[in-house]
């Protein structure tokens, strides 16, 4: 599925939703590879992170694995709000 992301005049983004199962989405954008999901605070929030290639695999096969995976981007800091 092709999402259209507008920044500002005329700029457009082409997004793929690669995957989106457990509360995990993950899109492909300008090549790379991006992962969103719900912050699991009180007041909830989306946040996402860019993640290799091979770690969309590792999400994909399993959800303990994807866990383990998010975790390990949580644990560098590499998530941000959307």
């Amino acid at each position: 599925m092709l999402l259209n992301q507008f920044l500002s005049e005329g700029e457009r983004i082409m997004e793929v939703k690669i995957f989106n199962d457990y509360g995990v989405l993950i899109l492909k954008r300008d090549n790379k590879y991006f992962v969103r999901v719900d912050s699991g605070e009180l007041a909830s929030r989306l946040i996402e992170a860019e993640i290799s290639k091979e770690d969309v695999s590792r999400i994909k096969q399993d959800e303990s694995l994807a866990l383990k995976v998010l975790i390990n981007y949580q644990n560098k800091g590499a998530f941000y709000n959307v």
